[in-house]
C-alpha cells in the first residue's frame, strides 16, 4: 500500500492511498515532532465518510491475573 501527498495547481495537498484520493481528507499542515524532528502531515478525516472495521490478525492482550501479596 503506498500513501501519497499530492499537490493541486492551486497549491492544496490531498491524500491518495494506492493512487485513489481518500474521501473526506483534508491535509490542514505539515508540523515537526517535536521529539524527532520528522515532519508530519497534519490531516483531518471527518468520520462520516470513513468506514469503520477491525483487523483480523491481531490477538487481544489479556492482562494476567496478579495475586495478592
Amino acid at each position: 500500500m503506498t500513501t501519497e501527498l499530492l499537490r493541486d495547481h492551486a497549491g492544496a495537498l490531498h491524500l491518495y492511498s494506492d493512487g485513489r484520493p481518500v474521501a473526506g481528507a483534508v491535509v490542514t499542515g505539515v508540523g515537526a515532532d517535536q521529539h524527532t524532528g520528522e515532519l508530519q502531515a497534519i490531516i483531518t478525516l471527518p468520520l462520516s465518510k470513513a468506514v469503520m472495521g477491525e483487523t483480523r490478525n491481531v490477538i487481544p492482550f489479556v492482562r494476567p491475573e496478579t495475586k495478592a501479596a
